[in-house]
């Protein structure tokens, strides 16, 4: 895996299993290391629907995608949390153009999001 100091993850086969980083595995918390090598969705169950999309959009149109500051509920050690993500969503190819996986870089922008919630009011 990429060494990064954004929490980068790669996801391959027909299941989306995950690989990842060591800034992934502090992103990911107590999910890891269970989720190494797990299926996106199981690992991710709480944000299911939201990676369906995404991958989705992704096989069908093959586009590059970068999202800034999505909100998603995350169970972070027990518990569903607020927590703001910012990431570029990469397709993988095969040798016949279909998407055979994913490469998303991510940093999580939750401080900086409560912090202008805070300022604004």
């Amino acid at each position: 895996m990429v060494h990064s100091k954004l929490a980068d993850s790669n996801a391959r086969g027909p299941q989306n299993a995950e690989i990842y980083n060591e800034q992934y595995s502090v992103l990911a918390s107590k999910k890891h290391p269970a989720l190494l090598g797990a299926p996106m969705i199981q690992g991710w169950a709480e944000i299911a629907e939201a990676l369906t999309v995404t991958f989705a959009k992704a096989v069908e149109n093959r586009p590059a995608t970068i999202t800034d500051d999505a909100p998603l509920y995350v169970d972070r050690n027990g518990y569903l949390k607020e927590i703001y993500f910012s990431f570029a969503f990469t397709p993988m190819l095969n040798e016949y153009e279909f998407t055979e996986g994913s490469y998303t870089a991510i940093a999580e922008t939750t401080k900086q999001q409560l912090w202008e919630r805070r300022t604004r009011t």
